[in-house]
């Protein structure tokens, strides 16, 4: 019964927290540069890059979703879904609203003070996501998935910050912001698609 139940909630929460979190979400990709103009005398300083323990290479994601098809769900599998991820995958639906809010081409550095609020909001909200998960110990079986979704809300958090520290006005800044953005997406996709994964093998 119980998972006759894991399988149903696997269905409905994939779509309804995942994959709407990860479509809203694009509002902060490349369509915000344009509207950022890089300073005339760039200093010499290295460009900013993600903080490599929070990168997976795309191989690696494919390999966890491979995984995920061989998976044979267990008691403790389920307690662990049930319980622990479920709630706080329900729970993505009101970051997935935030996210929709956000319009990219009025985020200029002459009005900071007016998206600032809502990106604070949205980096506040991934990161109690992110918080409730890495209190979570996961089961064998969605060590996985519950390593993405950690990673995915990591990354969208410490992009919406980047974003209110530069103010729209350090290029550098908002094209990391970008760059974590896109890799949070990856580990949301990502941990979206071992869902469906075992959600077909049960």
């Amino acid at each position: 019964m119980k998972k006759r139940l894991l399988c149903l909630l696997l269905a409905a929460i994939t779509l309804f927290g995942l994959t709407g979190c990860f479509s809203a979400g694009k509002a902060l990709l490349p369509s915000a540069a344009p509207s950022l103009e890089p300073s005339p005398t760039p200093t010499p300083t290295p460009e900013p890059t993600i903080d490599p323990s929070l990168v997976i290479s795309d191989e690696e994601i494919e390999r966890m979703v491979e995984r995920a098809k061989t998976i044979s769900i267990t008691e403790e599998d389920a307690d662990y879904f049930l319980e622990g991820a479920s709630p706080i995958l329900t729970d993505t639906q009101n970051l997935a609203d935030l996210l929709a809010q956000v319009d990219a081409t009025t985020m200029k550095p002459d009005n900071a003070e007016e998206w600032k609020p809502l990106i604070s909001e949205i980096s506040s909200e991934a990161k109690k996501l992110c918080s409730r998960f890495e209190a979570l110990t996961p089961s064998a079986n969605f060590e996985d998935f519950h390593r993405l979704m950690i990673l995915g809300y990591t990354c969208y958090y410490k992009s919406m910050d980047l974003i209110i520290e530069s103010e729209g006005k350090s290029w550098g800044k908002m094209s990391l912001a970008v760059d974590y953005m896109l890799q949070g997406n990856a580990y949301i996709q990502g941990a979206n698609s071992i869902m469906l994964s075992i959600n077909a093998n049960i």
